[in-house]
């Protein structure tokens, strides 16, 4: 008999699982936290003047359109 279980097992295979759920207890800890972050927070850190520059950056509104609303979002 390899340990002192019914199952044979010593006790580094218990060892071993214990790390792996733990790895992935933090795995989904941290992808929890990514997501909350990727779509809660950073959406409402955008300011009115950033997403004017990146219309205009992917050439939605011309210059003259960018500077009358960055006129306007100025005031």
């Amino acid at each position: 008999m390899m340990g002192n279980n019914p199952f044979g097992y010593g006790y580094g295979y218990w060892s071993f699982w214990n790390i792996v759920w733990s790895l992935l207890r933090i795995g989904l800890i941290v992808l929890v936290i990514w997501l909350i972050y990727k779509f809660i927070i950073k959406k409402e850190t955008e300011t009115p003047i950033n997403i004017l520059q990146k219309r205009y950056a992917k050439g939605e509104i011309n210059k003259k359109q960018f500077e009358e609303m960055k006129k306007e979002i100025g005031k």
